[in-house]
């Protein structure tokens, strides 16, 4: 074997540094935590399951195999809230019927991803501006920080389509789809409500001509088909105006959530800051060292052959 020379050593010393410096860079357990927030939850298929008789057992068929019975009906809102004596306990689910009504205080977005195959959910803090630099975490661990054009474009996938002339093409798109969040005052009750889909392209219909922050939006929703998927889509219509007692309220309650944004906001930006100054000594010695024990003869068109 032959016999390392002391450029050799330095040189694995500053490999070492460079790996010090990668993983100050790629922090894995790095989030900002905040109360966990209520949210509506909309049911938007059919939820079945076991028949049971007035004892509570299971009725089985004349195959012996469990009856069916519709438990949740499409188009079914809930509110899920924390269980806030036991941290560690199921969400607490209360039922609000098939529309409701509720006053839009904000609006922000979320990039996420679930694979149903290993039923890992990857996804990003809520953000507002396409230009943020963005944490993405997979169920919980660090994957890349990036603005969302590029962490969407690090899952790239492409879909065929049938266009208005019936001819199929091909879409372009990513896997990390983008999800709208909304915040929306129920009965004097912040929720949380995620939109995705269909649910979101008809709340951005009715967005673009209601000021949906001056007026009380009823939730509703209406049947979709498409092939075999039956689903309901979510709808939205303006319902009322707000009364002046509301206004005032709800004015203190977004103030409140912007407040807490903001904290989050710069929870990330103080935290990437922290991990580059970490991570800049560790990269500079790096470069040293693969300086140091370049071959003397290396050109400059081959220093730049990378």
């Amino acid at each position: 074997m032959a016999k390392k020379t002391e450029v050799d050593v330095e040189v694995l010393a500053a490999s070492q540094e460079a790996l010090d410096a990668l993983s100050a860079m790629y922090p894995q357990a790095d989030s900002y935590h905040r109360n966990a927030q209520s949210k509506i939850v909309f049911k938007s298929q059919d939820i079945f399951g076991d028949k049971l008789n007035a004892k509570g057992e299971v009725i089985l068929d004349e195959d012996e195999e469990p009856e069916q019975a519709l438990i949740t009906k499409a188009g079914t809102f809930f509110a899920d809230r924390p269980d806030l004596e036991d941290a560690k306990a199921d969400w607490v689910k209360e039922k609000l019927g098939m529309k409701i009504e509720g006053h839009i205080i904000y609006a922000r977005r979320r990039l996420q991803m679930y694979d149903g195959d290993t039923e890992e959910m990857t996804t990003s803090p809520i953000f507002d501006e396409n230009t943020e630099v963005l944490p993405l975490f997979k169920s919980g661990e660090f994957v890349a920080s990036g603005t969302p054009a590029e962490l969407k474009a690090m899952y790239p996938t492409t879909r065929e389509y049938t266009d208005k002339n019936g001819e199929k093409k091909e879409r372009k798109g990513s896997l990390l789809q983008e999800a709208k969040i909304l915040y929306v005052v129920v009965d004097g009750e912040l929720l949380e409500l995620t939109l995705r889909g269909s649910s979101m392209y008809s709340y951005q219909d009715y967005a673009k001509t209601t000021l949906v922050e001056r007026t009380v939006t009823g939730f509703s929703s209406e049947k979709r088909e498409k092939g075999s998927n039956k689903w309901n889509c979510m709808m939205f219509e303006s319902a009322r105006d707000l009364t002046a007692d509301e206004a005032i309220a709800n004015v203190a309650v977004l103030r409140e959530i912007v407040e807490v944004f903001k904290e989050e906001k710069e929870f990330y930006a103080a935290k990437r800051a922290e991990n580059a100054e970490v991570a800049a000594p560790a990269i500079q010695v790096a470069h040293e060292a693969v300086a140091i024990a370049a071959p003397k003869e290396m050109t400059a068109e081959a220093d730049e052959d990378f």
